[in-house]
């Protein structure tokens, strides 16, 4: 069921090269065709965290509501996904980035204890370990963070929709 999300999302970049082609012809610049190259990356990368996000919150939906069936489960991941835009997104982009973060620090840390000496290797071994510790305790923050979010996002509509009903009359008029 996430296949068709996928083909929206991942050409979503494509939408540039057209774009880029009613405002600049078949034969644009170089550095527009440099810069365009470097959104079109950026804007895959969204897609992937936009994806995700919305599989994430369909399992969520799926969980919470014992439904079964998964293309219910994926419009209302896709309705709050994009309905909370900017919670959603937020909270999947400051993890995303702590991710890369890791990485940035780990890398030439990795790269520095490559030497052939037992107590190197161990080390290389432990800061790996470390590594991926914290990788998945990014990634567990992630679904937790998601989970919470969903739970107070719905358990506020729900008492919205609660407090007007307890204002509709008999004839359900607003009293």
């Amino acid at each position: 069921m996430s296949i068709p999300v996928f083909i929206i999302l991942f050409c979503l970049p494509f939408l540039l090269n057209l774009i880029q082609r009613i405002f600049f012809g078949s034969d644009p610049y170089q550095y527009i065709t440099h810069w365009g190259g470097w959104i079109k990356v950026g804007l895959r990368y969204i897609s992937i965290i936009l994806y995700f996000i919305v599989l994430d919150y369909a399992r969520i939906h799926a969980v919470t509501t014992d439904d079964h069936r998964m293309r219910i489960s994926l419009w209302q991941g896709i309705k709050f996904g994009f309905g909370n835009f900017l919670k959603t997104f937020g909270l999947a982009l400051i993890l995303f980035a702590a991710g890369i973060i890791a990485l940035i620090i780990y890398n030439p840390i990795a790269d520095l204890l490559h030497a052939p000496l037992t107590i190197v290797i161990i080390l290389l071994f432990v800061w790996q370990q470390v590594y991926m510790f914290f990788r998945m305790m990014v990634r567990l923050t992630l679904y937790a963070g998601e989970a919470r979010l969903y739970h107070v996002i719905c358990s506020r509509e729900e008492a919205e929709n609660v407090s007007t009903e307890d204002n509709l009359g008999v004839d359900g008029a607003i009293t």
